[in-house]
């Protein structure tokens, strides 16, 4: 049986700041998406990779941003809790680099 590929929630949070930010109603795609709103609650959760790109691709379709995963990732690294703590204690970058790549 093909395994399912599996993301953190915190990925989704990027996309959700993003449709909030320009008044977007982001429940309306989490629904959509198959994706329950208690997914914003812990960032470490797991979900479906597939279900993310449908909310991210639903959600810009829908609302006409068609930079949404720019404004997604544009989200500082510092607002992804446990995660980005980690990226950033390193003391070079290539160690920053090393744990995002680790994490992610």
């Amino acid at each position: 049986m093909p395994s399912i590929p599996l993301v953190r929630s915190r990925y989704a949070l990027g996309f959700v700041k993003a449709l909030s930010d320009r008044g977007a109603p982001f429940e309306r795609y989490l629904h959509r998406s198959q994706l329950p709103y208690e997914i914003l609650e812990d960032p470490e959760d797991l979900i479906p990779a597939v279900s993310l790109w449908r909310f991210a691709a639903d959600a810009a379709r829908h609302t006409g941003i068609w930079d949404l995963g720019i404004s997604a990732g544009s989200w500082p690294i510092e607002e992804h809790g446990e995660f980005g703590m980690g990226v950033l204690a390193g003391p070079t970058l290539y160690s920053a680099v090393a744990s995002f790549c680790r994490e992610a």
